[in-house]
């Protein structure tokens, strides 16, 4: 037995007594046979007409058809049913030593068992084998599972036998092209190799019973599994997932998942703004970037940084890495593009992914991008040079602006409680799918801030910064929902991450915010009349 099955054998969990009976004729009736392991036809690229992507057989690429329509392979042999045969092999070595032709034995009619013999007594073989499978009991045990087996064996002997295999829907599996190369999920040689097993045998040469038609059927049986055992990794319960990746792990429109851990409460008073509410799911800040993506590309897009790259024809602003006074520079036009096209600052945020890079100064071209000023009073101020600083404050309060600043300052008050909604997949109930309002967090232990104005005193109209991250202090990357959901969607047994799904309303409420010089976006319920 291959060495991957034998350990998936070993992990499975007991086989269900209710067995799918795969030798339907009208079942068959309604399906269309896949004859051919040939991808194309002639030299022109058209997929061939029996062939397992065919689209005669499966429908058009890319139509609703082509995710309904199976079709099954004619294996010109009976097999036994890969359930049964998996538990058969998994109960006694014996018994596949029998039918792969390595070991001979005796049939024994009194036990309905087989007896260990020799090459001169015995007998041995896949149809050896199978001449005594509707007989066969398998020997007593203490095992539950042995006397499951010949329950089972009882129950379902006009079904567990098979000449047909169904084939999965071509919309699952289909073949793609990229970048000139053909590329299809590996089900597919699977496939191949059944049917190409199956086409050397002609229902002349299993009629005669030859004996070298042995080692073809068992090689059937075994392939058989294969794909058993592959459709069962697929279909969600191994690595593979190719159906949940089809279907259960689309992408979701403004969706992000996440592992969750539990709440940290970082408010001091009872009314304070950074108190975690009862419907409030704490989410680290590169996560609600991504989930508000539009919000975040146009807050940082039309920030300061829109002052600072005005056009490619005029040099920037940046800050000497030695002096920290400013200079202007002439910058290409791939610089301004990370700061100021969408698909640039996209790129930006991509950048702040690694947490090892989020406390880092943010640099352009060999120079800071800015300092910040951050007073003891827990205000704060960007410059553009150590010069802009007047006198009265200390120049050990100005460090070089870091990413995770830049990202937090230009965008906080665009995304942070966005209404969202907390969903496990796969929907169970109505506790799967919790609303919510996504709470960012930026480090483990954080800080309430007030910016500056131009006169250097609060700017009233911009409000407070309740997150603003500390230097060195450890990065949120997890997600912490409501502690009333967790039970609902599993969360204090077996769930381990969640989906956090932003949504937009089409009816909105208009916010300034002259940190980012634009509106924001909050849900607002407006009556439709």
């Amino acid at each position: 037995m291959d060495d991957k099955i034998k350990k998936a054998l070993d992990h499975q969990k007991p086989f269900n007594l209710s067995l799918l009976n795969l030798n339907q004729g009208e079942l068959y009736r309604s399906l269309n046979p896949v004859k051919s392991t040939q991808m194309f036809t002639g030299a022109n690229y058209q997929l061939h007409p029996e062939g397992l992507w065919s689209n005669e057989i499966f429908g058009a690429m890319g139509s609703p058809e082509r995710m309904t329509k199976q079709a099954y392979i004619d294996l010109n042999v009976e097999i036994i049913h890969p359930v049964v045969y998996r538990e058969l092999i998994s109960s006694s070595s014996l018994l596949e030593e029998i039918m792969d032709g390595v070991t001979f034995a005796k049939w024994n009619p009194e036990t309905k068992f087989f007896d260990k013999s020799n090459a001169l007594d015995g007998e041995t073989g896949y149809d050896f084998f199978m001449q005594h499978l509707d007989e066969l009991v398998m020997p007593e045990t203490n095992s539950p599972k042995r006397k499951e087996l010949n329950e089972l064996l009882k129950k379902h002997r006009r079904i567990y036998k098979l000449d047909k295999f169904i084939v999965l829907q071509a919309g699952y599996r289909d073949v793609e092209f990229k970048e000139g190369m053909v590329d299809h999920d590996e089900i597919n040689q699977i496939y191949r190799e059944l049917i190409s097993l199956a086409n050397s045998l002609s229902s002349v040469s299993t009629k005669m019973n030859l004996s070298a038609v042995n080692s073809t059927r068992n090689a059937i049986q075994k392939t058989a599994l294969k794909l058993y055992m592959y459709l069962g990794e697929i279909t969600g319960h191994g690595k593979k997932k190719l159906i949940q990746g089809k279907w259960a792990s689309r992408t979701v429109a403004n969706g992000t998942a996440n592992v969750i851990t539990a709440v940290k409460p970082s408010g001091r008073f009872l009314n304070d703004k950074a108190n975690i509410g009862f419907n409030d799911t704490m989410v680290g800040l590169f996560q609600q970037l991504v989930g508000c993506l539009p919000f975040s590309v146009r807050g940082i897009k039309n920030s300061f940084l829109a002052e600072k790259f005005v056009s490619p024809l005029e040099p920037v602003r940046l800050v000497n890495k030695k002096t920290l006074k400013s200079e202007e520079v002439n910058l290409s036009q791939q610089w301004h593009d990370l700061f100021q096209s969408d698909e640039g600052i996209k790129k930006l945020i991509q950048r702040f992914r690694p947490t090892s890079v989020r406390h880092n100064p943010v640099e352009v071209d060999g120079r800071y991008l800015a300092l910040i000023y951050k007073g003891e009073d827990g205000t704060f101020k960007i410059l553009n040079g150590i010069e802009e600083l007047p006198k009265d404050k200390s120049r050990d309060l100005v460090t070089p602006l870091t990413f995770i600043e830049l990202l937090y300052i230009t965008t906080i008050h665009l995304i942070d409680n966005a209404p969202s909604s907390i969903v496990r997949y796969p929907i169970t109930g109505i506790e799967s799918n919790v609303p919510s309002f996504a709470k960012v967090m930026t480090t483990t232990k954080a800080e309430k801030r007030r910016m500056l104005n131009d006169d250097w005193e609060i700017d009233e109209t911009v409000e407070p910064f309740y997150q603003f991250p500390i230097n060195g202090v450890d990065t949120i990357t997890s997600l912490c929902p409501p502690l009333a959901s967790l039970g609902g969607q599993g969360g204090d047994r077996k769930c381990k991450s969640l989906i956090l799904k932003h949504f937009f309303t089409t009816f909105l409420f208009f916010k300034s915010c002259k940190t980012c010089s634009i509106s924001r976006f909050n849900t607002y319920q407006v009556p439709i009349n």
